[in-house]
């Protein structure tokens, strides 16, 4: 849902019109009545499907406050329509809350531009014009759907055993080097993998090695993996990732009574 916050806002705007235009047709309520309950019924019919497939809660209040607007600006407008059919000599369109309408308008519109773009990034023709190349080549990723450390408050508190934890690593000097044997691009399945060794460079065969892929801006899209030997010591699984932009990795070695843990991030590149 969150990758596909254009569509849920024009299809949940459009919903409301018509039913808002609907309800005025063929039910005797007036105006008011027909907004509120057109902005009840939009938030929680949104509201009941985020729950289900949690997007964010940036997105979650984004769609709450353009549903809320388009219910106001419609009542807004049945209101003064049905006061120009009575007679009334009102304006059309009064510049109170037109003036309301536009600068929230104008708010909505940049935050979602802003999130769509934190999730999906500017494009590489516009990255590539707007920021100079990196020096150590490839391309600059646009992505940024949040820093906060998936499980700081964790570590906070198990501080002593981590520290330990990384003593005994040091102590094994194993050597494992991690990564895909090909770019990863989202929605497609691409390979992953670890390559381990003891201090003498000798592969570790029978190693049990498991991890997962975390999103940082939404847990509901973390995506656990177990790896099997391919060769002396080399460890693969083919991972499908499902948004653009950074993933954090956490990977888990166990070898007999020896344990390793490894930390990273990766970044997937999105669908041409």
């Amino acid at each position: 849902m969150s990758s596909h916050i254009a569509l849920t806002l024009a299809g949940g705007v459009l919903a409301s019109v018509l039913f808002f235009v609907l309800s005025m047709r063929f039910t005797p309520l007036g105006p008011r009545v027909t907004a509120l309950l057109t902005l009840l019924l939009s938030e929680l019919i949104y509201l009941s499907l985020a729950m289900w497939s949690w997007p964010g809660a940036d997105v979650v209040a984004i769609h709450v406050a353009v549903f809320a607007m388009s219910a106001y600006i419609l009542g807004i407008i049945a209101s003064q329509y049905h006061a120009r059919q009575a007679g009334e000599q009102q304006r059309w369109f009064h510049w109170a809350p037109a003036s309301l309408v536009i600068f929230f308008a104008v708010v909505l519109i940049s935050d979602a531009a802003f999130i769509v773009m934190a999730q999906s990034g500017i494009g590489h023709q516009l990255t590539g014009w707007m920021f100079p190349p990196p020096r150590s080549g490839g391309e600059v990723s646009s992505f940024f759907p949040g820093t906060v450390a998936h499980d700081y408050q964790e570590r906070e508190a198990e501080y002593n055993a981590y520290v330990q934890r990384m003593q005994r690593q040091q102590h094994l000097g194993w050597q494992v080097r991690k990564g895909w044997l090909a770019e990863p691009v989202v929605g497609q399945p691409a390979r992953f993998q670890v390559q381990i060794l003891d201090r003498d460079a000798r592969p570790i065969h029978g190693a049990t090695v498991s991890g997962v892929f975390m999103r940082p801006s939404n847990s509901h899209l973390d995506n656990p993996f177990t790896m099997r030997e391919t060769a002396a010591g080399i460890y693969q699984v083919e991972v499908t990732l499902g948004e653009p932009g950074r993933w954090d990795l956490k990977l888990d070695i166990e070898s007999g009574e020896d344990i390793y843990q490894l930390k990273g991030f990766t970044t997937v590149n999105p669908a041409h």
